[in-house]
């Protein structure tokens, strides 16, 4: 506020610390909604169960066995409604690496802005 009182040309680092100081507040904005707004459930399926979370319905589908070029593993079929309409078919994956030998998890997330 004084830097235009006085008539002074504003500097670019100036706008920048200003640009800086805005992305942290909606950097911090955005985790504190998505942190409270966020729905989290483990639950245990078999082929064919489903759970409804809100608006949506999660279908268990099945297991499908999959082999990579330097992996193998399994991939399972989750089908996402939201009002009876098919929203998604998530596949999530496990598997397991032939020369390190580790299990990584593939996490099935289907992003948008909207959710």
């Amino acid at each position: 506020v004084q830097r235009v009182s006085r008539g002074t040309k504003t500097s670019l680092s100036y706008w920048g610390m200003v640009a800086a100081h805005l992305g942290l507040a909606v950097t911090i904005t955005g985790i504190a909604f998505s942190q409270n707004y966020s729905v989290e459930r483990d639950v245990r399926m078999r082929a064919g169960d489903s759970v409804t979370i809100h608006d949506y319905r999660f279908t268990f589908r099945e297991v499908r066995d999959i082999t990579g070029p330097n992996y193998r593993g399994g991939v399972a079929l989750i089908g996402v409604t939201r009002h009876g309409e098919p929203e998604a078919v998530l596949h999530a994956e496990k598997r397991l690496y032939n020369t390190s030998r580790m299990v990584m998890t593939e996490a099935a997330i289907d992003g948008g802005l909207t959710r």
